[in-house]
């Protein structure tokens, strides 16, 4: 994705409060980013999971983190919403 803060706000919109998303790769940062610069128009590199994970934040609460050299993992559980 190469606007992360849309992919971010979109993703918050289409999940319930509660509702999970992980993004998960079962190759290296490496192997992926070498995919990743082929196809420059649809995607960016892929940074490390503590930075990538940052975008997240405002929507939702970051619960898990993996970034070992062999796999890659994002997940969160969205905010509740306040204004009801």
């Amino acid at each position: 994705f190469t606007d992360r803060a849309a992919f971010a706000s979109k993703l918050a919109s289409a999940l319930k409060d509660g509702g999970t998303f992980a993004i998960i790769h079962s190759a290296s940062p490496s192997v992926i980013n070498s995919f990743h610069t082929g196809i420059k128009r649809i995607s960016k590199r892929l940074r490390p999971a503590t930075e990538e994970s940052l975008v997240f934040n405002r929507y939702f609460d970051v619960v898990t983190i993996v970034d070992d050299g062999q796999s890659y993992l994002i997940k969160g559980v969205k905010k509740v919403s306040e204004a009801k």
